[in-house]
């Protein structure tokens, strides 16, 4: 006797990410008549199409300069300040 698998079976995938960023996408996707299970399978789908990721993976200019930007200030001393703190600094005079 031979068993049939069913074809609809399906598998949980969870996955955490960015509370803002995942608002921001579902608004999108609400906006365009989507749910974020239909978008996930479209995504897993073409993955399967095209044998990887379907679209380039690269910075932005913006991201790579972000990126350089970060860089550059990683080890400048970092003052912590309270409210109060920083006001005071702001109505400095140092000229």
């Amino acid at each position: 006797m031979t068993t049939i698998e069913h074809v609809n079976e399906k598998k949980r995938v969870q996955v955490q990410v960015d509370r803002q960023l995942a608002e921001q996408v579902e608004h999108i996707l609400d906006a365009i008549g989507l749910t974020p299970t239909t978008a996930l399978t479209v995504f897993y789908k073409q993955i399967v199409n095209h044998g990887g990721i379907p679209f380039a993976l690269e910075a932005s200019e913006r991201d790579k300069a972000t990126a350089k930007l970060m860089a550059a200030t990683r080890k400048q001393p970092v003052t912590r300040m309270n409210k109060e703190q920083f006001e005071a600094w702001l109505e400095e005079d140092e000229y």
